[in-house]
């Protein structure tokens, strides 16, 4: 369960006797008996068990290849709470996780911190106007200046003013520098056409050449219209990001 609407981490930070511990202990030389721990990615972490002599706090380490869930479900991350009108004339790229009007945080990931089985989603809907049929156009995920995936809709004829649903979900299978870390991304971006006939565009898509884990770099959801067409216009509302690290 998520307490991002009880309180952020402005509010815990200004009262750490609640929530954080106010002192920051560092030891060296941690061990392992078994070896093979070391071979594996996990992560370390701490827990209370009761014990007569009185409770301690445990240091326990995780092996991410096992059985055992990752995480919770998904958290929500970002909104933007307000509409994005792109008209047909613009053919750039144009940002849809903008930070005037939104809930949530900044979509920064930090370094290293992406495990084994991390999950994203992103969701928009809104509306769409095309002057025509074969109005084409592209949505694309970024991290830092690395295109992680490209969607390119080719639509079919429509009513004047269409709505539209695109959803993206990607699991991240391997962590590491380029070359060596994995992210999959399925995405489907829905319309009508004008016989009021559903239309789906799918995307399946890895990528394994320049997907990294390493660096720390803000999440970018950018738009483009390829038809440059002053008739065509699209309204992105309410572009939500989710994910579990």
């Amino acid at each position: 369960m998520s307490l991002n609407h009880i309180i952020n981490r402005e509010t815990a930070m200004n009262d750490p006797s609640q929530v954080y511990s106010q002192e920051i202990n560092t030891f060296n030389g941690l061990t392992f008996d078994n070896e093979t721990l070391l071979e594996n990615q996990g992560r370390l972490s701490t827990s209370i068990i009761p014990d007569t002599s009185g409770d301690k706090n445990y240091l326990f380490f995780r092996n991410e290849i096992s059985e055992v869930p990752l995480n919770a479900s998904l958290q929500r991350l970002y909104t933007n709470l307000e509409d994005i009108t792109i008209p047909g004339s613009n053919t750039n790229l144009v940002d849809l996780i903008t930070y005037n009007n939104y809930a949530g945080f900044p979509i920064i990931r930090q370094a290293n911190s992406t495990r084994r089985g991390s999950m994203f989603q992103i969701t928009f809907s809104g509306n769409i106007t095309l002057a025509s049929s074969n109005q084409s156009l592209e949505v694309s995920v970024y991290l830092g200046s690395i295109e992680i995936v490209r969607k390119t809709v080719t639509l079919p004829n429509q009513v004047s003013t269409t709505p539209f649903r695109f959803n993206l979900n990607q699991c991240v299978r391997e962590i590491g520098p380029a070359g060596t870390a994995e992210i999959v991304s399925f995405s489907e971006f829905s319309t009508i056409d004008i016989q009021g006939g559903s239309k789906i565009f799918y995307l399946d898509n890895i990528n394994n050449t320049t997907y990294e884990t390493t660096s720390t770099l803000n999440g970018f959801v950018k738009f483009r219209w390829i038809s440059n067409n002053a008739g065509n216009s699209i309204t992105i509302r309410c572009l939500t990001g989710y994910g579990n690290l």
